[in-house]
């Protein structure tokens, strides 16, 4: 399900690709330069068409600590660095193929990428974070943003992930110390952006899969139909909802199939 609302493409019109990655297609037709990374590993979510006119560069990954570069002599001995290019830049059909090329040409990006962002992130200082791996997470994003001019980008798209709602069993506590670390580091988030002068200028979407509204004999919930989207930004119009809340969340509400789970209200 998780999956699922990364793509956001039930009917498989777009096969492969992400909501963002989608996104960041559309801005690059309409003649933006638009960049996507992925904090803490990759992501469907941030998969466009890579490799076409209209998505030309893959999405970056960047680690929630910030850069880390590939270490050129780990050993003190030869520059790594240059026999690694070296050796992934051979491509005669005696030595490689479709996959070592592959292989190759996103090891050696990622070199190049590490490089070019420790150019324009390596000096930017921002208050130590709460000691949360979501608030890092975020501190990484702050500091994308504060040097998108720099990397020739005026749009960007961030996917940044934040587990541990799935409760099958102990729903509440689980979900006060989810709410904690949310809380916090979304306000560390606003913080410096407005700091910044860039609470405007960015949009936050905080989505979820749908669960059943009745506990389960574990005092949890199950996997519901439907979904929440909340939207957070200094130029979005707060205090709104879209859809409908259901008027009758009964067991017998014609919108209820059964233990709890509603129909939505829109799609």
């Amino acid at each position: 399900m998780q999956q699922e609302a990364k793509r956001d493409d039930p009917f498989r019109a777009k096969p492969g690709t992400g909501v963002l990655g989608r996104l960041s297609d559309v801005l690059s037709g309409r003649g933006y330069q638009p960049n996507s990374f992925s904090i803490d590993g990759a992501s469907d979510a941030v998969t466009g068409y890579v490799g076409t006119s209209i998505s030309p560069m893959a999405p970056m990954v960047v680690n929630r600590k910030g850069v880390i570069l590939f270490h050129p002599r780990p050993t003190g001995e030869a520059d790594l660095k240059f026999e690694a290019q070296l050796l992934n830049g051979g491509h005669d059909l005696w030595s490689s193929n479709i996959f070592g090329e592959a292989w190759s040409n996103r090891f050696t990006r990622a070199i190049w990428e590490t490089d070019m962002l420790e150019t324009f992130m390596g000096d930017i200082a921002l208050p130590t974070p709460p000691d949360y791996r979501l608030a890092e997470r975020f501190e990484t994003v702050t500091k994308l943003i504060m040097s998108n001019s720099d990397r020739g980008s005026d749009r960007d798209v961030y996917y940044v992930s934040f587990g541990g709602f799935d409760n099958h069993d102990g729903m509440k506590d689980n979900l006060a110390n989810r709410f904690e670390e949310l809380d916090r580091s979304l306000d560390y988030f606003q913080e410096n952006l407005k700091a910044e002068g860039l609470w405007n200028d960015v949009t936050i979407a905080l989505p979820d899969f749908g669960r059943t509204i009745t506990p389960n004999s574990g005092q949890g919930s199950d996997h519901g139909w439907g979904g929440n989207y909340f939207f957070v930004g200094g130029g979005i119009k707060g205090k709104n909802g879209l859809c409908q809340y259901p008027n009758d969340i009964s067991s017998t509400s014609p919108l209820n199939v059964g233990r709890g789970r509603m129909l939505p209200s829109c799609a």
